[in-house]
């Protein structure tokens, strides 16, 4: 059987390719929905354990993915003082013969491109990935990302994976964040992003918007401008 370690899973994946083998999921899931079940999580005092088990049917193999936590909440924000890594265990359906144990670091991660991501964040972005190309209309060419924390900057990663923009436009309510963002994703992906100082503004001009983390509840009432201005694609990521 197989092992990785956390250091050996960083490098292997380019985020095109989790994009095309998330995608790859989905069409099975589409043909086999009962195949697959919710996110489990199971509590005691502090500590949480969670089990995601799915089947890819097109590659012949069953998995699971476990990870414990040890939970804190502060300000109403739900935090992590300890978490194992992400230990994920392959079967072959053909055999029931076990064929891989990956274990997955939470606090770093590399893709092939030598972009750092985690291997959650390189999942998480590539789901939203899937659904913005087949979703948003083929010529679109701006991408308005509201919000410039960690979801902004790692769909953005997956945003670029999947479409070549002309033009990419960023805002948040700090200027230095929106200003700090566009510079280091710029430099990062080869990219021109623009710092927008107003979130109407951002909307009004992209073909695809793309909401982040908190930053939406805030931006709600763009909805109705974006669906207005360029009915094509509003997308959010929390």
């Amino acid at each position: 059987m197989l092992i990785l370690r956390p250091e050996e899973v960083e490098g292997l994946l380019a985020m095109a390719e989790a994009v095309a083998a998330v995608e790859k999921a989905f069409f099975d899931w589409g043909k086999y929905p009962e195949i697959n079940l919710t996110r489990r999580r199971l509590h005691f005092g502090d500590a949480r354990l969670c089990s995601m088990p799915a089947v890819l049917p097109s590659n012949e193999k069953s998995g699971l993915r476990v990870q414990s936590e040890i939970l804190a909440v502060s300000g109403g924000v739900q935090l992590y003082r300890s978490r194992s890594p992400l230990v994920d265990v392959l079967f072959d359906t053909r055999t029931a013969l076990p064929v891989a144990m990956i274990l997955s670091s939470t606090q770093r991660g590399m893709t092939k491109d030598g972009i750092p991501l985690r291997t959650s964040d390189l999942m998480t972005a590539s789901i939203s990935a899937v659904g913005t190309r087949w979703m948003c209309r083929r010529d679109s060419q701006t991408l308005a990302l509201l919000g410039s924390g960690k979801q902004a900057r790692n769909h953005l990663i997956a945003m670029n994976a999947i479409g070549n923009f002309s033009r990419v436009v960023v805002y948040s309510p700090t200027q230095e964040h929106r200003e700090q963002f566009a510079s280091e994703m710029s430099a990062l992906l080869k990219l021109k992003i623009e710092p927008i100082a107003k979130a109407e503004e951002a909307v009004s001009a992209a073909d695809i918007v793309l909401a982040s983390g908190n930053q939406y509840e805030q931006f709600g009432s763009f909805r109705q401008v974006a669906a207005r201005r360029n009915p094509r694609h509003l997308h959010r990521r929390q």
